[in-house]
């Protein structure tokens, strides 16, 4: 069985077991994310995929297909891009014209501060100003976050 999840930049991972044992893992990174492999051989009964991973996080939209013949007007991530760090993640975004959108948040408690948008209930939330009815206009979004504490 190969599991291969993604992981944002800033994950640690810990430790890797399978039912209790623990087994290798290897880590793959890029610019956007890094993904951890794991290889255990399938079992006849459950298995139990344990991962610990500390100062992961993610940005979530639930994104909907307009109306039969009507304009898009969701959210576009033009770019993403991590600091060398990994302490600031900076958004290019896209978004129809007064219209405002909520991104769900994973670990909200790793993000210091921002510019461009606004967290409200575990949300992060983007406003796009005014401007001529169906169109697009761009903004930016600068996430900074807390120095990354690998705690066991």
């Amino acid at each position: 069985m190969d599991f291969v999840p993604a992981l944002s930049p800033r994950a640690l991972v810990q430790s890797a077991e399978v039912n209790g044992k623990a087994i290798r893992f290897h880590i793959q990174s890029n610019t956007i994310d890094q993904h951890v492999t794991v290889q255990f051989p399938a079992c006849a009964g459950p298995a139990k995929l344990v991962l610990r991973v500390h100062n992961d996080f993610g940005l979530s939209l639930d994104s909907r297909l307009p109306a039969l013949g009507a304009t898009s007007a969701g959210l576009r991530v033009l770019s993403e891009s991590w600091s060398p760090t990994r302490d600031i993640l900076t958004l290019e975004v896209s978004g129809a014209a007064a219209q405002q959108y909520d991104l769900a948040v994973l670990n909200p408690g790793q993000i210091r501060s921002m510019d461009g948008a606004e967290l409200i209930d575990n949300k992060l939330r983007i406003q796009f100003p005014a401007g001529e009815p169906g169109t697009y206009t761009r903004s930016t979004v600068t996430l900074h976050f807390n120095s990354a504490k690998h705690s066991h």
